[in-house]
């Protein structure tokens, strides 16, 4: 996996667990029926995959994220924590097979665009990957590991150094003082003081 890879992922990581996080909060309580069949429950069973997945059980943890939207789950909240899973694991082309019609649905989801940029920057297709990632940094422009990372794909992976400038001098509004700092100034068209 490149460096580019680990810093998109790292920084859906961080931008993920705030729509996880929403969705989490809105999710309606067991139904009593579902307390006598836990295994129908969708919120029980997303609950469950989180579960194995944070422990490291990758593919149980998929298996229970798929219960859960055949369970009637919402889309919306599971299939990000589904393909991150999937990306965690390396099943990248279930991923996609599960990552495009949700694309569809929900085009306007950054966190989503921004992971499914991550998993075709992965499997190579950059102008697909290009297309997510533009979108999603479009749309999270106060993140300032989104912008970094961006920054750094269009630098390493298009090798495309006007491209990344933009996204390297968000970072550096939003994070003058950040980790990448250094780096994002050194990767500007002009110095930056």
């Amino acid at each position: 996996m490149t460096r580019t890879i680990v810093l998109l992922l790292a920084a859906f990581g961080l931008a993920a667990c705030q729509g996880c996080a929403a969705a989490k909060a809105k999710a309606p309580g067991p139904s009593p029926a579902a307390a006598l069949s836990p295994l129908k429950d969708p919120v029980l069973l997303a609950e469950q995959a989180a579960a194995l997945a944070e422990a490291g059980d990758t593919m149980r943890a998929e298996q229970y994220y798929l219960a859960a939207l055949a369970a009637g789950g919402s889309s919306k909240s599971i299939v990000p924590r589904f393909l991150k899973t999937c990306v965690e694991s390396g099943q990248l082309r279930l991923a996609v097979e599960y990552m495009r019609p949700a694309l569809s649905a929900d085009p306007d989801n950054a966190h989503l665009q921004f992971l499914a940029g991550a998993i075709y920057a992965q499997l190579g297709d950059r102008a697909a990957a290009r297309e997510s990632l533009v979108r999603a940094a479009d749309a999270l422009k106060d993140n300032a590991e989104v912008q970094f990372a961006v920054g750094t794909f269009f630098r390493d992976d298009l090798g495309d150094r006007v491209g990344s400038d933009t996204y390297f001098r968000r970072y550096l509004e939003v994070a003058p003082k950040g980790e990448h700092a250094a780096e994002a100034k050194a990767s500007t068209m002009e110095r930056v003081r």
